[in-house]
Order: C-alpha cells, then sequence, then structure tokens
C-alpha cells in the first residue's frame, strides 16, 4: 500500500513538473513573440533561414525565381494543375526534394512530382509578402491540449517582417482568381485543362 501510495504521489509530481514547464515554455514564446522575435523550425520554399530572431527569412536565389513564376502563371490563367505540369517538364524541384537536398529533411514523402495541392499552398501563402504568418497550430500541454490546427480566425499576420518575393497586386490577383475559380468550379481560360 505504502509503495502504490509512492508511485501515485512520484506520478503526481511529475504531471506538474510537466505541467510547469510546458506553461514556461509557452510564456516564453509569447513573450519573444510580442518583442518581434519568431522561433520557426522551417523556411517556406522560396525563402532560406537568416538565423536571425527578427527578419528569420532570406529569399533563396535558387527557388525565389521559381515562386515568381508560379505566380505568373496563374495570374496568366493556369490552373494549377497545368502549373504543376509546368514545374514537372521544367524538372524544377519540388518543395520536399529541395528540403532533402539541403538537409532540411531527412524522408520525402510521396512521390516526386509536383502536386496541385502544393501549388496551390504556395499561392495562397502570405509569407511571399515578407508577412509572418503565426499561431497556425499551438500546443498547450499544461492545459492537456495536444497540437492542434488553430482556427483562421485565431490566426494573425505581422507584415513586412522579411523581404517580399512577389507584390502585393500579384497576391490579390492570385485569390481573386482563386476565388473565382472555386466558387463557379468552371474553367476561366482555354489554358486550364480538363484532366478527363
Amino acid at each position: 500500500a505504502m509503495d502504490m501510495l509512492m508511485v501515485n504521489l512520484k506520478n503526481l509530481m511529475n504531471e506538474a513538473y510537466a505541467k510547469d514547464k510546458s506553461m514556461r515554455i509557452c510564456s516564453a514564446f509569447d513573450a519573444k513573440r510580442a518583442n518581434g522575435e519568431y522561433n520557426v523550425k522551417y523556411a517556406p520554399y522560396g525563402y532560406l533561414l537568416s538565423g536571425d530572431k527578427k527578419r528569420p527569412y532570406d529569399v533563396d536565389p535558387e527557388t525565389a525565381p521559381i515562386v515568381r513564376e508560379i505566380f505568373e502563371l496563374r495570374e496568366q490563367g493556369f490552373s494549377v494543375i497545368s502549373i504543376a505540369r509546368k514545374m514537372d517538364e521544367k524538372q524544377y524541384m519540388t518543395p520536399m526534394q529541395y528540403a532533402l537536398k539541403k538537409g532540411i529533411r531527412q524522408k520525402i514523402k510521396g512521390d516526386n512530382h509536383w502536386a496541385p495541392l502544393s501549388i496551390d499552398r504556395i499561392l495562397s501563402n502570405p509569407a511571399y509578402l515578407g508577412h509572418m504568418h503565426l499561431r497556425k497550430t499551438e500546443t498547450r500541454m499544461y492545459q492537456g491540449m495536444k497540437r492542434r490546427k488553430v482556427d483562421k480566425s485565431e490566426q494573425f499576420i505581422v507584415e513586412n517582417v522579411n523581404e517580399p518575393i512577389i507584390t502585393q497586386e500579384q497576391f490579390d490577383a492570385v485569390q481573386g482568381k482563386k476565388r473565382s475559380y472555386n466558387r463557379t468550379g468552371k474553367k476561366k481560360s482555354g489554358k486550364d485543362e480538363n484532366i478527363f
């Protein structure tokens, strides 16, 4: 009975210690964000980590032109499927292949082709305007909350932190095309292709 009591007591103390540590870590991250410091592990495709906590991304001269080309093609009316095919035809490395080459990732999931979803993620990412998109996921272990996606209404963007790759006009034009395509489900130009 005494041994069982000691085990339960130790478990309780360990749990309290873990919660306290989690709360301290979360508070430290919140304080750094408030001070304009960003703790990021990976840079979006088109950027490299700079090592500077206040300006964490540097434009990658190798992949930034590919990002610009993707936005230009979408502005011209090409669908995300058509753009993905063009990226494959030009033999551009996918974001995962490039991360593997740079040693950022150790394994590749999926095949070695550009996916429409990858193109769509690039086209909708405000990081290419030089902004920091924060609080997309969160973990609060001291509240019993495991990693979860945060609702868009609770996310926030800090503007003009890094050097932009594209202009605001380009980004807005692409978002307009994307909304129009999603709403109607119809092709907006002869350059959009039906894979069936």
